[in-house]
């Protein structure tokens, strides 16, 4: 999942759990419980290690935005009751979610999955290296630029009910 999807996937959450309109957070509007919603969401997405400028780029704010969410976190969460009310119950929500998702055991498992029952076997002229992580595991697949589209749907189809985060790179020799 790329981060620009785990974002949405947040942003969509927020909207369901604090029972806001699909896709709200986007809208310029400054209405207090959608405002309250975006700088709950930014700051999560943020939190999770997604990037400023993709989190700006789904609210459709400036990139600055978002340090002004991270700022003022503390601040709000301890004075702002309505801001605090609303990020519990968007964690509680979330860390559900995460929890639900599946992890791979070792290292072991994640190739057996990944060579075994996929079928993606590394190619023997690589140019591109595709990392997947889950959890504190990865493992490092490489494709070829004939073969590399077809496998990234093969990985996120396969990989959606587990936690995971893919990243690739052209291979340089």
């Amino acid at each position: 999942m790329s981060e620009t999807e785990q974002f949405i996937q947040i942003c969509n959450l927020t909207t369901k759990v604090l029972e806001l309109p699909k896709d709200c957070l986007s809208l310029q509007l400054r209405d207090r419980p959608i405002a309250l919603g975006r700088e709950i969401a930014g700051y999560i997405g943020l939190k999770e290690g997604i990037k400023r400028n993709i989190v700006a780029k789904v609210l459709k704010k400036h990139r600055t935005a978002t340090y002004h969410y991270e700022r003022n976190h503390a601040d709000w969460f301890k004075w702002y009751k309505p801001y605090r009310n609303a990020y519990i119950k968007v964690m509680r929500a979330f860390r559900n979610i995460e929890d639900n998702k599946k992890q791979f055991i070792d290292k072991k498992h994640l190739k057996y999955f990944i060579q075994d029952e996929l079928g993606l076997k590394n190619s023997k002229k690589p140019e591109v290296l595709v990392t997947i992580n889950s959890g504190n595991l990865n493992y490092l697949l490489l494709s070829d630029c004939f073969n590399f589209s077809k496998q990234m749907e093969i990985l996120k189809n396969a990989l959606k009910d587990y936690k995971h985060k893919i990243t690739y790179e052209t291979y340089e020799r």
